[in-house]
């Protein structure tokens, strides 16, 4: 089956440059779809666009036929359609408009309802004037639409439309082709395959009203079930009650305990391909007191050591590829890989992913990390400081290698 790419031309000068793109992509035996802004169409006519991808130009939520008594009976809207057809978005140029209205959720056209629904890699191309890019505005807009999971890349530097030189030049069509083929070839990357992601914090009940925890937010296990469902990927996600949701319907296993989630683990398992185990399990178990403690006096809590769930996932399917997770304060980077290859060894893994915890923007609860990966082959790769969601890419490209 042919794989889709879902075009969005907005109102940029560049728009022009998508004509000599969109043939090259189609020659690889891609499906074209173009939707265009009313301001891009101003600029480029659509009737060139459909000439060049061999399909309908998407220009409008309601055209002059539209009757809603058909949306009813047919149960079927062309943009949901589209975007659940397509394997990818590319919105080039992207325009400083455009950029706003994607940041803060704005679905008053064709192409911003179609990117809402989406589900597919988004990859965007700002096109614009060097001071509309460098303005804070846009600059926070491009921050939240990276903390989205959507791939915004950097403008070039060059002569602008306006006479300007500085950065806001779109790419050449040959570089914007490149990132496409390799996220398309990245859609494939997983699938067929079985994928078992841990996320969150577990919790130890103390009494009927308090808990031993830890600061996990579940944000990295949320970005990896993301990124592996993009790839292909059947995903469960086995999260802990306070963790954060995924932006995609995976489907998932809630726990509370570490006993809760070693069950799930037995029963899932055996099934999996893969399991990336990013879950901060609680290193001690506690005898819970039923009701509630007294605040008006002392009491001894005593901990004892919990199992550790990851060493013994191995002895449940061999054939497992393992991921383990090592999160640890006060130490140097070669201490770290240490720690990381002495957990490779006793947990049995494939790959060990580690990260300070004491660093500034690492580790627990932050939109970033910097981590090492630690894999059976003795390969040690450094990941350096990046959003979540790509520490998550690099995970899944390292785990790829590795099969």
């Amino acid at each position: 089956m042919k794989q889709t790419i879902v075009f969005g031309i907005t109102g940029g000068i560049a728009a022009c440059k998508m004509l000599d793109l969109i043939p090259k992509v189609k020659a690889k035996g891609i499906n074209c779809v173009v939707v265009m802004t009313q301001a891009a169409g101003s600029i480029v006519p659509p009737e060139q666009f459909e000439k060049v991808s061999g399909n309908k130009v998407r220009t409008a939520l309601f055209d002059a036929t539209f009757d809603y008594r058909e949306i009813i009976q047919k149960k079927s809207v062309d943009h949901i359609n589209l975007a659940k057809a397509a394997h990818l978005m590319v919105i080039a140029p992207a325009t400083a408009n455009v950029l706003a209205k994607l940041a803060h959720g704005v679905a008053d056209d064709y192409l911003t309802t179609t990117v809402l629904a989406a589900t597919c890699p988004i990859l965007i191309f700002p096109s614009m004037n060097t001071s509309m890019w460098m303005h804070p505005a846009t600059q926070k807009n491009i921050a939240a639409l990276r903390s989205f999971g959507y791939h915004v890349f950097d403008p070039d530097s060059g002569l602008l439309a306006c006479g300007d030189v500085g950065q806001g030049r779109l790419p050449a069509p040959n570089v914007i082709e490149s990132e496409i083929l390799r996220f398309l070839s990245q859609a494939r990357s997983l699938k067929n395959k079985r994928l078992v992601v841990t996320s969150g914090g577990t919790i130890e009940s103390i009494d009927d009203v308090r808990v031993l925890t830890n600061r996990a937010s579940g944000k990295m296990g949320a970005a990896i079930a993301e990124a592996a469902h993009v790839r292909g990927a059947e995903v469960l996600l086995v999260r802990s009650s306070s963790s954060v949701r995924p932006r995609y319907a995976i489907p998932e296993c809630i726990v509370e305990t570490a006993g809760d989630l070693e069950k799930i683990l037995a029963k899932e398992v055996p099934s999996a391909d893969i399991l990336i185990h990013t879950a901060a399990v609680s290193d001690f178990t506690i005898k819970k007191v039923s009701g509630k403690l007294s605040s008006k006096s002392s009491h001894t809590v005593i901990l004892k050591p919990n199992k550790k769930i990851v060493d013994s996932l191995k002895q449940i399917n061999p054939n497992l590829l393992l991921v383990a997770f090592k999160a640890e304060p006060d130490c140097t980077d070669d201490e770290l890989i240490a720690k990381a290859k002495q957990k490779l060894r006793e947990s049995r893994a494939d790959m060990v992913v580690a990260n300070h915890i004491d660093r500034p923007n690492q580790g627990f609860g932050t939109d970033t990390n910097e981590v090492t990966i630690v894999t059976r082959d003795d390969r040690v790769t450094q990941i350096p400081l990046a959003s979540k969601q790509v520490i998550a890419e690099k995970i899944l490209d390292a785990i790829t290698a590795l099969e």
